[in-house]
């Protein structure tokens, strides 16, 4: 596959050792958030429909759902600003984040922002569950 997820813009995500990790404060709530890239390493193949979305436990996330079972959230972006919270507040919850066509260009970054929300008096726990799902075509060129 030449469409790879880079932890910054010299590393690779490594799907074993790796993990996207956020901390929150259970008792008062809040987010927190993290940024990684997708990059094409083939001159030969571009991308397009690229789709992420969020998964936690199944059923866990409603698609555009401001008040969920849980309470937890996640938001994706596509772009490498810092969102204000007046931004952040503009992005659609627990929805599946479309991405521009990525050409053959292997020198770009495409960057991509998620945030995770977690509701205040939340059980103390460590959350290992949360995963994106990356949908794409592949065109050789």
């Amino acid at each position: 596959m030449s469409l790879v997820i880079k932890k910054d813009d010299q590393t690779n995500f490594d799907f074993i050792s790796d993990k996207f990790v956020t901390s929150h404060n259970g008792f008062t709530g809040g987010s927190d958030e993290f940024l990684f890239y997708l990059k094409n390493t083939d001159p030969n193949k571009s991308y397009k429909n690229i789709q992420i979305t969020p998964i936690f436990h199944e059923g866990e996330l409603e698609e555009n759902a401001i008040l969920t079972n849980t309470g937890w959230s996640v938001k994706v972006n596509y772009g490498s600003d810092k969102l204000s919270e007046k931004d952040w507040d503009k992005v659609p919850i627990n929805q599946m984040c479309v991405i521009p066509e990525i050409s053959n260009d292997v020198n770009l970054l495409h960057p991509i922002r998620v945030r995770i929300y977690c509701p205040g008096k939340a059980t103390p726990q460590v959350r290992e569950d949360f995963k994106l799902n990356l949908t794409y075509i592949e065109i050789i060129e």
